[in-house]
């Protein structure tokens, strides 16, 4: 819980901003509402004479909360995104889009919003994963590969932190989605287990609502002879009432360096050596990916 509302605080903050100020911004004018209505329809059918498109669909990601992101997207009638929260619209856009080097390229009809929070980026990469159909943002193909790993991903509902094709939750899939060659070491074939052997000093940020981020610098017993990779992210599995992540900034032979962000408050457990840790969420024991026959 204290996880999430470490993300959710900045996330709340924006929407607040964005519905508060922004509806005098030309995206969330009449005239763009229409103009984004008319797209979806076009691109939707389009997408009724296609067949196995190797990326046109619509595509969900988010919590079905402040998270509401929708993007229709097809070769000849472009693309539509919106993002919805419960507080209403948050951002929207519309326009072209070009396949380059196994990457599509989206025409911005408005000014990109470099608020921070990239649901949607100018670069977006398609990965298959047998049936399924992902649209990744082209910087986060690391993210989800750890998705990946940890076992949020293949999901089993609509809900999740990267574009799938509406219905995909529902199809399984057999051993790891295609992803671009440089990103495949990231891809586990089995979880690696880790411990914290070191702990550095510790700094502290302040965040939003008088609320303050610790960042704490930590050592793991394991690194590039296990398959471990800058980028890379373990999940505390025990003490169990923690829920932190480290995130991986560096790694040697027999050793990794990684750091622990949490919000504090009176319920903090802070690091220490001797935490167990995982690639692979303690929670997701089962999921949609199966063995290859």
């Amino acid at each position: 819980m204290r996880n999430a509302l470490a993300l959710l605080l900045p996330l709340l903050t924006l929407i607040k901003t964005v519905v508060a100020d922004d509806f005098q911004d030309p995206k969330f004018s009449l005239a763009a509402e229409n103009a984004a209505k008319e797209r979806f329809a076009t691109v939707r059918q389009e997408l009724k004479t296609l067949d196995d498109h190797p990326w046109a669909g619509e595509y969900y990601k988010g919590d079905g909360k402040g998270l509401v992101v929708w993007l229709a997207i097809a070769p000849k009638s472009g693309f539509v995104f919106e993002w919805n929260s419960c507080l209403g619209p948050v951002d929207r856009n519309y326009g072209a889009v070009h396949e380059s080097k196994g990457q599509l390229k989206l025409d911005f009809t408005f000014e990109k919003n470099d608020s921070g929070h990239q649901v949607i980026t100018t670069e977006l990469v398609p990965v298959r994963w047998g049936p399924r159909r992902y649209l990744v943002i082209g910087s986060n193909v690391i993210g989800f590969c750890n998705q990946v790993n940890s076992g949020r991903e293949p999901r089993d509902d609509m809900y999740g932190l990267v574009s799938l094709r509406l219905g995909d939750e529902k199809l399984k899939v057999t051993g790891l989605p295609d992803v671009p060659e440089k990103y495949r070491p990231y891809l586990l074939d089995r979880p690696i287990d880790a411990e914290i052997i070191a702990v550095g000093e510790a700094t502290s940020k302040p965040g939003l609502a008088n609320t303050v981020f610790r960042f704490t610098p930590v050592t793991v017993n394991k690194g590039t002879d296990d398959g471990l990779l800058a980028g890379m992210e373990f999940l505390v599995t025990s003490p169990n009432q923690v829920f932190n992540r480290v995130h991986i900034k560096s790694q040697a032979p027999d050793h990794s360096e990684g750091v622990i962000m949490q919000l504090v408050d009176k319920h903090t457990v802070f690091p220490t050596v001797g935490w167990k840790l995982s690639t692979r969420a303690p929670w997701r024991k089962t999921s949609q990916r199966t063995a290859p026959s």
